[in-house]
C-alpha cells in the first residue's frame, strides 16, 4: 500500500520537537493534524538515523545512462548495436515519455461520412 502523502522535513522536525519538550505522540498528532502511525514512523526514523531525510527507496535500476537517453529518440538501432544487452521497446518508450516525446499523432477525422451530410441537406 502507497504513501497518502509525504510529510515535510519542517513538518518532521516539529514532530521531534515537540516530542523532546515531553508530549506524547498522541497530542502531537492532533496538534499537527497527523496520524498517530504517522507521528511514531517520524519519531523511530529520527531515533534510527539521526535525519529528518527519507530513506533510499528501493526501484529497479535504469537500463541506460543518461548520455544513451540523450540520443536514442536519434540513434537507436546504433545505441543497440553497442550495448550488450539490447534495449528493449519498453525502455526506449520511456525514455521518449521522459524527454516529453509521445507517439500520437493528431487526427481531424469527419464528423460525418457524405452519405449522411447528403442526408441531413
Amino acid at each position: 500500500m502507497g504513501k497518502a502523502r509525504e510529510i515535510s522535513s519542517e513538518g518532521r522536525s516539529a514532530v521531534v520537537t515537540l516530542r523532546n519538550e515531553g508530549k506524547f505522540e498522541r497530542e502531537i498528532a492532533l496538534q499537527l493534524k497527523l496520524s498517530k502511525t504517522c507521528v511514531h514512523g517520524t519519531i523511530t526514523r529520527y531515533r534510527d538515523t539521526g535525519t529528518f531525510q527519507d530513506r533510499p527507496r528501493s526501484g529497479r535500476p535504469r537500463a541506460t545512462t543518461s548520455s544513451e537517453d540523450h540520443f536514442i529518440p536519434r540513434i537507436r538501432v546504433e545505441v543497440n548495436k553497442t550495448r550488450v544487452k539490447p534495449l528493449s521497446v519498453t525502455s526506449v518508450k520511456w525514455r521518449l515519455r521522459d524527454a516529453k516525446l509521445y507517439g500520437r499523432i493528431a487526427v481531424r477525422k469527419p464528423l460525418l461520412r457524405p452519405q449522411n451530410s447528403k442526408k441531413r441537406m
